[in-house]
């Protein structure tokens, strides 16, 4: 009698001894929490400072080239708002044909040919561009250089302020998600945001499946951080491993109620192991964790895609890693 009533003590005080412990947790957790909530929002509003000078000066600086080139040269400031209001996405391998027709047909440089095939789409559209144009084209390219530099300068600030709005909220959701989203614009955009990271590896984008997928439910910055966080990925893996010929290939599918996006590299792939860390928020393979983001970017995406009521699937061995995104077309979460 004694001896259980012994035992059922010791259970109670066990009991109490594990409340007790689960409520210091949880306070713990509720103080970290706390505290880098005011250390997020801290953070957010010197960035957002700081986001706000760069867009406000790249509006005047592009007025005034604006005023500057159109004062000089009329070919020039068209060239400039071509290359300022640019916003279609070739794949790599149409702008190397169309790089090479025009090096031989025009006798143009590699990076003014490259301009031209970004502006034209044949080698008719090119006899209908006025001869004063195509004759100082070596120079005037620069110009659409510049004012496609401009957009992308706005793009990137644009970005960044909206991902500085979701730190106020550290770990949670702050966009205005509506129907209407072409994923085609997001990885439009996901792309020119990610341009230095592209620069010596081979982009395949299937343009034909991106175009045909239904418009869905969601916010542009959530979509674009996820692409840009994934492609991103690759692309460091890609540079660590020292690839041969690194290339990133993005293709997409769909069904009546999902979207499905396919984002594979010819990298050294991901070991079993961190395959199954890969998602966590402190996790990364980078050496010291000295990257931007410290490991947080695949686990934002994660986040991200659960609040969808989506699905990522990693499947990697070497020299073939891919990240298959899947994304309801309609909204079932309720988030606005």
């Amino acid at each position: 009698m004694i001896s259980n009533e012994l035992v059922l003590r010791n259970f109670h005080l066990l009991e109490k001894s594990i409340d007790n412990e689960s409520a210091l947790n949880r306070l713990h957790r509720s103080e970290l929490n706390a505290s880098l909530g005011q250390l997020a929002a801290g953070l957010a509003h010197e960035l957002n400072n700081a986001i706000g000078v760069i867009a406000r000066k790249t509006d005047f600086i592009a007025e005034a080239l604006d005023r500057i080139i159109e004062l000089k040269i009329t070919e020039a400031h068209d060239l400039f708002h071509l290359g300022e209001n640019y916003n279609a996405m070739i794949s790599s391998e149409t702008i190397r044909e169309r790089t090479r027709l025009f090096e031989k047909k025009k006798n143009l440089s590699h990076m003014a040919a490259k301009v031209l095939a970004r502006i034209v789409d044949s080698e008719e559209d090119l006899n209908k561009l006025d001869q004063k144009v195509l004759d100082d084209f070596e120079n005037l390219s620069r110009y659409w250089e510049l004012g496609h530099d401009v957009r992308d300068i706005r793009l990137a600030a644009k970005h960044a302020a909206d991902i500085v709005k979701s730190v106020r909220t550290l770990g949670g959701s702050n966009f205005t998600r509506s129907e209407g989203l072409s994923i085609h614009e997001t990885l439009s955009r996901a792309i020119s945001l990610l341009k230095p990271n592209l620069h010596d590896i081979k982009l395949e984008v299937d343009l034909e499946s991106a175009e045909k997928m239904p418009l869905i439910y969601g916010d542009m910055t959530e979509l674009v951080q996820i692409w840009v966080n994934i492609i991103k990925n690759s692309c460091d893996a890609m540079e660590a491993a020292e690839t041969k010929d690194p290339k990133v290939t993005i293709r997409c599918s769909h069904t009546k109620t999902h979207v499905f996006v396919h984002i594979t590299d010819n990298g050294p792939g991901i070991s079993e192991e961190s395959a199954e860390k890969i998602f966590q928020m402190d996790f990364t393979t980078k050496k010291n964790g000295l990257s931007f983001g410290l490991g947080l970017g695949l686990a934002i995406v994660q986040r991200i895609v659960d609040s969808y009521g989506g699905e990522i699937i990693l499947a990697s061995r070497p020299q073939n890693t891919t990240f298959n995104i899947k994304l309801p077309i309609e909204n079932h979460y309720g988030n606005d």
